[in-house]
């Protein structure tokens, strides 16, 4: 019944031909299809890499509160446990959600609690000695160089060149201020992101 289709019975070519024909035209398919892939692949990436970038930013809350909650969930349970004890209750489970709740917004008030005094009263000492420190730096070469002052005519009678070791001190001096300054900025960026994950943390919950 198909042979009236068929389009080698009809122009009378040979069937391998055929074959041969659908066979090229796939493959030139392919390849284009491949160089289009190859050729664009960094669009393709980029798509992919921003898809997932968007998905995880949009789970990430989710995620910090499950593993929050999880952590948590014992000193939850602990301070529940208190109240009940001290209200007396035994064998009544009407209230339990009332305990639950005012356990856990006990919780989320010792948080933050805890992190207003870690702001207000231990990072900035840190943050005020680490800057006295690097500011105290040029002082401490001075005294050093003074030292060396003084040994000036000793190093004289032992061929030593003062000139140079005048430039090593130069040059610690620098690298230890820049090394100073480096800390103090990975302090105050690491705050910023507790900062930053504190302010997470209270959107999930």
């Amino acid at each position: 019944m198909w042979d009236r289709f068929r389009i080698d019975k009809k122009l009378d070519i040979d069937r391998k031909y055929i074959n041969i024909g659908v066979v090229a035209v796939i493959t030139g398919i392919a390849l284009f299809i491949g160089y289009e892939i190859v050729s664009r692949s960094g669009t393709f990436i980029n798509i992919i890499k921003n898809a997932i970038l968007g998905f995880l930013s949009v789970i990430r809350p989710i995620i910090i509160g499950a593993i929050i909650s999880y952590l948590l969930f014992p000193l939850v349970r602990r301070i529940e446990i208190f109240i009940k004890k001290c209200v007396s209750v035994k064998g009544n489970n009407k209230f339990n959600w009332i305990y639950r709740i005012i356990s856990i917004v006990l919780v989320f008030f010792i948080i933050i609690l805890s992190v207003v005094l870690i702001f207000n009263f231990i990072i900035p000492p840190l943050l005020e000695n680490a800057k006295s420190l690097i500011n105290n730096i040029p002082q401490y070469e001075s005294v050093v160089r003074n030292g060396i002052n003084n040994l000036n005519s000793y190093f004289a009678t032992l061929d030593i060149n003062y000139q140079q070791i005048s430039t090593y001190i130069d040059k610690v001096t620098a690298a230890f201020a820049v090394i100073g300054q480096e800390i103090v900025n990975i302090i105050t960026n690491s705050i910023y992101g507790f900062g930053s994950f504190m302010i997470d943390f209270v959107l999930s919950i």
